[in-house]
């Protein structure tokens, strides 16, 4: 019997997909289902229902005669004492004994009412009206689309290929897709890790000695400059003590002549703009605009150093301190052209 039935359920499984697993996933795309005809299908559902019908049967009665056997083995007391030790302690835990009588037949009818309603909450409303109600069509859905099925299976097989199928895992619902991109995604952390260890070890045993030179090399050269402006000071006092005649009256000159050339930059500037001829095309206004521009940029640079408002703030030591470049204007009409 066993043997039978053992080979009846692996006929059944081969002749429908539930074996057929990607990642822990029943494969129910239609390429891969290999079901036999209907005809066939039904019978083996069928006997296997048969099958296990009996097979439900001889186990429970093969429990029921392995307790009486246990009972027959024990005394008459020893069964009484079991049985009120189960009716007055154990059972109390059921709520519904708490509005029965407190003789044992009313407990035990008690008691018997509770299974039934339990066993008939069982299988009417959870079983039948909800878990059957879901299950089934979607058990349809994936073994039976060569028998017909209803539009709403045909939309749930749809659904559940699209989630799950892997001819259709560019979807972003696939879950094919979703696992490729989970894998990727701890294969670039693992990358990512690796680069930040590799740039961590570079900063410690290449950057860091070289940061530490250079931070030697900017005090030594902060040092050194230091020293110099030191030097320069006590050449410009040695100067000053020598000739310090009319240095104003010189930067107030020079402040004053920056003005002046600014103020011809811009007024050069609009005028050739201003001007009724296209002066871009123009190579000798392109070019004067051009120069133009690079004094006005210049002397732009020396008036935030110094200029008529703020020299008189300007000790004469502090005037000789400053270092300007030579204005120097160079012509660039090679690079223009």
């Amino acid at each position: 019997m066993s043997n039978e039935l053992s080979k009846e359920c692996d006929s059944l499984l081969a002749s429908t997909s539930i074996l057929d697993h990607h990642y822990g996933i029943p494969d129910i795309t239609k390429n891969h289902i290999k079901l036999t005809s209907s005809n066939k299908s039904m019978e083996l559902e069928k006997e296997y229902y048969r099958l296990h019908g009996e097979l439900s049967q001889k186990l429970n009665k093969l429990t029921y005669l392995n307790k009486l056997d246990e009972l027959n083995g024990q005394s008459v007391d020893k069964i009484e004492e079991q049985y009120h030790e189960i009716l007055n302690n154990k059972l109390d835990k059921i709520p519904i004994l708490e509005y029965a009588k407190d003789d044992e037949i009313s407990k035990l009818k008690a008691i018997r009412q509770y299974y039934e309603l339990q066993v008939d909450n069982f299988k009417t409303r959870l079983l039948l009206n909800n878990y059957l109600q879901i299950t089934l069509p979607i058990l349809r859905s994936i073994h039976k689309l060569d028998t017909g099925i209803t539009t709403t299976e045909m939309n749930i097989s749809q659904n559940l290929s699209s989630l799950y199928s892997i001819n259709e895992h560019d979807k972003n619902a696939n879950v094919n897709k979703l696992i490729k991109s989970y894998q990727e995604l701890n294969k670039n952390n693992k990358t990512l890790d690796k680069l930040a260890y590799s740039i961590s070890n570079t900063l410690n045993n290449e950057l860091q000695s070289k940061l530490k030179d250079l931070n030697n090399l900017s005090v030594n050269l902060k040092e050194k400059h230091t020293i110099l402006l030191k030097l320069k000071r006590d050449q410009i006092k040695e100067f000053l003590d020598e000739n310090d005649n009319g240095v104003y009256e010189k930067f107030h000159t020079l402040v004053n002549e920056w003005s002046y050339i600014s103020i011809i930059c811009e007024l050069l500037s609009s005028f050739i703009i201003s001007l009724p001829i296209d002066w871009y095309q123009d190579r000798s206004l392109r070019r004067i605009l051009f120069e133009i521009e690079n004094i006005s940029l210049k002397i732009s640079k020396y008036q935030l150093i110094i200029n008529v408002n703020s020299l008189k703030n300007f000790e004469l030591e502090e005037l000789y301190m400053i270092d300007l470049d030579e204005l120097e204007i160079e012509s660039d009409t090679s690079s223009n052209d």
